[in-house]
Formats: structure tokens, C-alpha cells, sequence
């Protein structure tokens, strides 16, 4: 039997104030809490959030860098979001927000097998201009904007074959990879924008919702719960998010409150 993850002694206790006094300069309050008297009024679009990364796939296998490279699940991969749909079946979700690159929604398709996601519904998609739509008649959501980084001319390739091929792009990366933009691609710096834009927009479209489930990547994910806590761009590095695995942060009275990180939902 699955617990359930609002129970205080299995969260990992990580909060960070969402309120302007803790954000950076000129950044507004995700929770927008209001204050009268000196005591806080609490709002009521406190907001779960579960996020799953994405199955293995052959290229994960490989150790490659892909970002917009888009291959399926392999077997390992399937089975990790079948088991994934086993644990979410007996978790009410109300909003899903899927990355379009095949792993994600391969992910997010076996994981809804088992009526975890909202009923009824069809699959949806986002604009040409890569524009969220937040669509009723969709069973998800799908979002540019939770592509994994895109690694331009190192797609495809391990970090042995990067050192012989572009060592000069490596080495420029390296030394400075939060705003190096490789060739053909991003840098850090640019998915962190567009990673935080989607929160700000989830926050503020859907006030009514009480449960996301969010499928995509370790990049997006990472920036995400780095941005939920007003890290700077290199609090990714402070989190893991393997393939198959859920994590859980609430975003509750003005506070993120991290209450799962990295759980591995694999029975054997």
C-alpha cells in the first residue's frame, strides 16, 4: 500500500518562502500571500506538483548527451512507467503537463493506462509559436517549454567522442556552462528561462488545480525545483532525478516544501 506523501514524517523538510521578501530582486511572489495585521493571510491555490522523469531509453544506455534527440522507451523504460502508473493509479491527478519529445509522452501514455490521469479526455498539443495551452479537452498537456536542454552538435555523441571531435566547444562549455550556448544549441542559462516561465504561467492558470503531475526531463526538472526554490541556476546540481523515478514538491502557503526526491517506484 502506497502512503500518502503529505505525511510529515517522510517529507525531507526543504522550504524556501515564496513570498517577495525572499525572492530575488524584481521577482514576484509565486504564492502571492497577502498579509493583514502583520499575520498571513493564507491563499487557496496551494498546488502538489509530482514530477516523473521520463523511461530509459537506448541512448541513456549509451551515455550519450541527448536533449532534442527523440527515441522511445526501451523495454527497461516501459517497465519503469508501467510500474510508475501502478503507484499514481492510487493518486488523484488533475492536470498533467507532458514534454513532446517520445520518451516523455510514451511515459505519461502508460502511466494514464491505469486512469491516473484526468477522464474523458484527448491528447492535446501547444501552439506553433511553442505557446502553452492549457486545452479542458486534453488528457495532458503537451509543453515545449519541458524539452530537455537542447546540446546542439554534442547530440548523440559521449563525453569520449566530444573530447575528440570539438574539444574547443567542450572546453568553452565546460569553463562556463551556465551561459555557454553550444552550437546549434542552448545553454543552461536558456533553459532555466524557459523552465521558469512555465512555473510562473502553471501558477498563476490554474488556481482551481490542486494536483500536476509534470513528465519530462533531468534538465527541466532540475531547473524546475531549483527555480520552486529561488535557487540560483547551479542549484540544479543539487538534485537527481533518474529515469522512472516521482518526486513531490508542494507549493503551500507561500512556501516550496519538498516532500519527495528521486523515489524509485521499481518492486524487485
Amino acid at each position: 500500500m502506497h502512503t500518502d506523501i503529505m505525511e510529515r514524517n517522510n517529507c525531507l523538510g526543504h522550504k524556501c518562502v515564496l513570498d517577495g521578501s525572499s525572492c530575488p530582486k524584481g521577482r514576484k511572489s509565486l504564492a502571492n500571500n497577502r498579509t493583514k495585521n502583520g499575520r498571513r493571510i493564507k491563499e487557496e491555490n496551494n498546488m502538489r506538483i509530482y514530477m516523473v522523469r521520463h523511461g530509459e531509453t537506448v541512448l541513456n544506455q549509451k551515455r550519450c548527451y541527448y536533449g532534442w534527440s527523440d527515441p522511445p522507451l526501451n523495454e527497461k523504460g516501459r517497465a519503469q512507467a508501467e510500474q510508475l502508473a501502478d503507484y499514481f493509479s492510487h493518486i488523484e491527478i488533475q492536470k498533467v503537463m507532458v514534454s513532446p519529445l517520445h520518451r516523455a509522452v510514451e511515459t505519461a501514455e502508460l502511466i494514464g493506462k491505469n486512469g491516473s490521469m484526468p477522464e474523458g479526455l484527448l491528447a492535446s498539443s501547444c501552439g506553433k509559436d511553442g505557446k502553452t495551452i492549457f486545452q479542458q479537452e486534453g488528457r495532458y498537456t503537451v509543453d515545449e517549454r519541458l524539452k530537455e536542454q537542447n546540446f546542439g552538435i554534442f547530440e548523440g555523441k559521449t563525453y569520449e567522442e566530444l573530447l575528440k571531435e570539438y574539444p574547443l566547444e567542450l572546453k568553452r562549455w565546460n569553463e562556463d556552462f551556465s551561459h555557454y550556448r553550444i552550437t546549434g544549441g542552448e545553454s543552461f542559462s536558456d533553459v532555466r528561462k524557459r523552465v521558469e516561465k512555465f512555473l510562473w504561467e502553471l501558477q498563476k492558470e490554474t488556481k482551481e488545480i490542486k494536483t500536476v503531475l509534470l513528465v519530462a526531463h533531468k534538465g527541466t526538472l532540475g531547473h524546475f525545483l531549483a527555480a520552486c526554490l529561488h535557487m540560483p541556476l547551479e542549484g540544479y546540481w543539487n538534485f537527481v532525478f533518474d529515469q522512472g523515478c516521482y518526486s513531490c514538491v508542494d507549493l503551500e502557503d507561500g512556501y516550496a516544501i519538498v516532500r519527495k526526491l528521486n523515489q524509485s517506484t521499481d518492486r524487485r
